[in-house]
């Protein structure tokens, strides 16, 4: 069993392999630290990386991590458990192509959003200012985020609240049985932080090219929206895997 801030010292000051070669044999269990008295978590993107079968959380948070971890279980609808890639599961020496040969490019487009008057009084005085951040996230290697321009057409309800903005973010992901897509929604306000609306999380392991109808949810995990109409944004999504030089083969 290790806290999570202990966990992250560790692989901080350990070789990788070794921490690999460990989880390939033992169990390891990581937590959030006693001092996090408010129930927030640690990003798990760590323990993952290194291999960790058990990641405990403060569920009652509903943060990041929790909506990451919602994210990355729902790759088998929820029930429990998921396999780690082979590469954590049995570590060998890497060839020099090793890592090559499981990096992919993936295109995320934000075309629009609809059922956008489920936050029309997320601003006092006005339509809320809608900006979406596009984020990879999951393991430590594939970390980054992007965000689109804010969008307000100063309409609360109607056709013009909807948001659109066909904005695309291009991203190399070198570990993608691992990373995670988390799409956030925010409304943008100045002097203040900003307030945030919904969001989406997913592996990329299960994303399909093409486009489709992503749901959104609340920090609580529940449909962000009435009965009538939920909050969802129309995203088209395009996978290419990289080919190792070793690996092409040549028509003579």
């Amino acid at each position: 069993d290790q806290q999570q801030g202990k966990l992250l010292s560790r692989v901080a000051g350990t070789d990788a392999a070794v921490m690999l070669a460990f989880t390939s044999r033992h169990l390891l269990r990581c937590y959030p630290a006693g001092h996090r008295v408010m129930s927030d978590n640690c990003d798990p993107s760590t323990a993952w990386s290194v291999g960790a079968q058990m990641v405990a959380l403060n569920f009652q948070a509903n943060d990041k991590p929790t909506w990451m971890n919602r994210g990355k279980f729902s790759a088998n609808g929820g029930c429990g458990y998921i396999r780690k890639p082979v590469y954590l599961a049995s570590p060998a020496p890497p060839g020099p192509s090793a890592a090559a040969s499981r990096s992919e490019s993936l295109e995320i487009t934000i075309v629009a959003g609809s059922g956008w008057e489920n936050f029309k009084d997320a601003d006092l005085f006005d339509a809320p200012d809608t900006y979406i951040r596009v984020a990879i996230t999951g393991n430590v290697t594939d970390a980054q985020s992007c965000a689109t321009a804010v969008f307000n057409d100063h309409e609360r309800t109607g056709p013009k609240a909807q948001p659109h903005f066909n904005e695309s973010f291009s991203f190399t992901i070198d570990e993608p049985e691992l990373a995670l897509l988390l799409i956030t929604v925010y409304d943008k306000d100045t002097g203040t932080q900003d307030d945030f609306l919904a969001q989406y999380c997913c592996p990329i392991s299960t994303l399909r090219s093409g486009a489709r109808i992503v749901p959104l949810y609340d920090g609580k995990g529940k449909y962000a929206g009435s009965d009538k109409q939920n909050a969802c944004l129309v995203v088209t999504s395009s996978r290419k895997q990289h080919v190792a030089p070793d690996q092409v083969i040549l028509d003579h």
